[in-house]
Order: C-alpha cells, then sequence, then structure tokens
C-alpha cells in the first residue's frame, strides 16, 4: 500500500511539473532589430530563411531573408531595446504575457507577415 502511494505521489509530480513548464522549446537564436516604433518591432533572425520562424520581407527598398514581427511588443519595449540593437533570444509558442499592455505612438509600422513570439531577450550590441 505504501509503495502505491508512492507511485501515485511521484506520478501527480510529474504531472504538475510537466503541466507548469515554460512553453519554451527553442534554443537561443541571434538577430538585430530593423524597426521599433509605433507598436511594431520587427527582427532579421540570424540564420538561414525560415530560421526562428522568420520570411522574406521588403521595407524602404531593403530587403531582409529572415524577418519577424516580435508579437509581444510591451515585453520588449520594457527593456529598452531600440532599433539597430543587436539581441539574443528564444522563441516561445504562445505570448507570455497575453494581457500585457503598454504606451505606444499613435503612427502606422507594417511589419512581415511572419509574427513570433519571444523571451529571455538580452541586447549583445548596438
Amino acid at each position: 500500500m505504501l509503495t502505491r502511494l508512492k507511485f501515485i505521489g511521484l506520478a501527480g509530480l510529474l504531472i504538475v511539473g510537466l503541466a507548469c513548464k515554460k512553453n519554451d522549446t527553442s534554443t537561443a537564436l541571434t538577430g538585430k532589430i530593423i524597426i521599433a516604433r509605433c507598436g511594431t518591432i520587427v527582427i532579421q533572425i540570424d540564420g538561414a530563411a525560415g530560421n526562428g520562424g522568420g520570411t522574406a520581407w521588403t521595407n524602404a527598398g531593403a530587403t531582409y531573408t529572415n524577418a519577424a514581427t516580435i508579437g509581444n511588443y510591451c515585453y520588449l519595449s520594457g527593456l529598452g531595446i531600440k532599433a539597430g540593437d543587436n539581441v539574443s533570444f528564444k522563441v516561445v509558442k504562445e505570448n507570455p504575457q497575453p494581457n500585457a499592455s503598454c504606451i505606444t505612438e499613435y503612427c502606422l509600422a507594417s511589419g512581415p507577415s511572419a509574427r513570433i513570439y519571444v523571451t529571455d531577450v538580452v541586447k549583445t550590441g548596438p
């Protein structure tokens, strides 16, 4: 009976541990912030096209081979990340802060159709 209770307890801990795991399944990526304004942040992801969820995109005469719009703008704006910054980050499947709100400029800025959510962002250079 005691062995059975231990088994049930361990199984319960395993289930709780899996349920609490972050939705982070990626390794760290690097890239450069192209646009950071008007509630839009666009990143050129280093590596081959499609790496990290990016896509080809043209803006103001410049062509990017692996760009993505970052869906959790408030998270990055709170870190003081700006256009031109090099960053390392992880891509996650869902917005880690789905109800976050922050102040944005009232203007229009568009990004590529590829949309990603990021976490663990660290500025690595200007």
